[in-house]
């Protein structure tokens, strides 16, 4: 059940998948179009800076694997801990050589950057 969105303002590249049925916050999956090591696709800061306008929020970026991160608009994560439980099953479910990070970032709209959660 992912709804796939291959929006304008990517590089022909990388896309977004919507995640249905996972929680009640408005989650996606961005990676490149293979969905294979396209977490690097959260340093694209014109993808994280054109999908912030679009949610009119900053937005927090929680890296699932080395293929994929899970970017939710901050403005609609209704609970944090809905989001440690995510972190928690990738953990528990993702091989270890795949397994990226357990840190949670935040993409500033304002200031156009990546800044750690702590």
């Amino acid at each position: 059940m992912v709804e796939q969105k291959d929006l304008r303002c990517l590089p022909t590249d990388l896309k977004y998948n919507r995640v249905n049925g996972v929680g009640k916050d408005n989650k996606w999956i961005l990676s490149n179009k293979y969905m294979f090591e396209g977490a690097s696709s959260m340093f694209y800061k014109d993808i994280l800076r054109d999908f912030a306008k679009t949610y009119e929020s900053d937005i927090l970026i929680v890296p699932t694997s080395v293929h994929e991160v899970v970017i939710v608009p901050i403005s609609e994560v209704s609970d944090i801990n809905e989001i440690r439980m995510l972190q928690k099953d990738n953990k528990e479910n993702t091989p270890v050589e795949q397994f990226l990070s357990d840190n949670l970032y935040i993409y500033n709209r304002e200031l156009e950057q990546i800044e750690f959660l702590e």
